[in-house]
């Protein structure tokens, strides 16, 4: 198996592109400078998770998170272009995502494999989405509709609130937590998007 490289920037305060390079045991992160930095070594990771975290600058954000007894490490594959400015290099980080989810899978079989938010923020944050929408439903109802043009005010007043809704189910969709398996399911991770 070859070796898998992804080159980011993740801020402006980066000097350089960092390089990540996974190898069939371990992932290693080099600075800027070309200085090894990191060794993860797969048999130590207790916990991939990947999650789809887009915003608004970084629509197409995907994280890979490794979970070791005492340490996390995050990467994203969006590479810090400019200011504002975001540039997705899946082409190179899928690869290297899929190496290590397989390597992690081969060198500890314990190791648990996770997809979407972690549950702990997951559900207050579905509560507070659902809240908030059922507080803009009540908000509009509770506004004052016009003589002549009730029709109209309705029509809109409903309208906000069923644009809101699949919204919502669709993030709640994405991003619940669920195991996966890597030998079989890393395709649907990256089709969910």
């Amino acid at each position: 198996m070859e070796n898998k490289e992804f080159r980011q920037r993740i801020s402006a305060f980066e000097k350089g592109e960092i390089l990540w390079r996974a190898y069939p045991d371990r992932l290693e992160k080099y600075g800027a400078d070309g200085a090894l930095q990191l060794t993860i070594p797969y048999d130590r990771v207790r916990r991939v998770r990947i999650a789809w975290a887009s915003s608004r600058a970084q629509p197409g954000r995907l994280l890979m998170e490794l979970t070791g007894e005492r340490s996390r490490v995050t990467i994203s594959n969006m590479h810090y272009a400019g200011f504002a400015n975001f540039e997705d290099r899946a082409e190179t980080f899928y690869p290297m995502m899929w190496q290590v989810a397989l390597g992690v899978r081969r060198s500890n079989p314990g190791a648990e494999f996770r997809a979407g938010e972690r549950a702990e923020i997951y559900w207050p944050l579905l509560s507070f989405a659902f809240g908030a929408l059922v507080m803009l439903a009540g908000v509009l109802l509770a506004l004052p509709i016009g003589a002549g043009n009730i029709p109209a005010s309705a029509f809109i007043k409903g309208g906000f609130v069923l644009i809101a809704l699949p919204l919502l189910l669709g993030w709640a969709w994405k991003a619940r937590p669920r195991k996966f398996n890597p030998d079989t399911d890393l395709e649907e991770m990256i089709a969910i998007r």
